[in-house]
């Protein structure tokens, strides 16, 4: 097996992305509190999109842990995801 990253750099990753993961988790756990509307449009919101954040802003981000490179492309999936979710907000009537 060929190791792309050294064991340390995939700890350091894998440790800022369950910490980005769980900071993610009580943030929107507390926005969907306080605004129920936002919940009830999250709910309805297809997997695959949920799927992009969790899978591949959020490891991104990780990364930048390791190669602060990775931020300007971890920014724009950010704003390409959050551009997808409210195009289809909108065609569901949700926005």
């Amino acid at each position: 097996m060929i190791d792309v990253l050294p064991s340390s750099d995939t700890a350091v990753i894998l440790v800022g992305y369950a910490l980005a993961a769980a900071i993610a988790a009580v943030l929107k756990h507390a926005e969907f509190k306080r605004a129920p509307d936002k919940r009830a449009r999250y709910q309805a919101l297809p997997m695959r999109y949920k799927a992009l954040c969790w899978l591949v802003v959020l490891p991104l981000f990780a990364g930048t842990l390791i190669a602060w490179w990775l931020l300007l492309p971890a920014m724009a999936c950010l704003l390409l995801v959050e551009g997808l979710c409210i195009r289809w907000y909108r065609s569901a009537g949700l926005w």
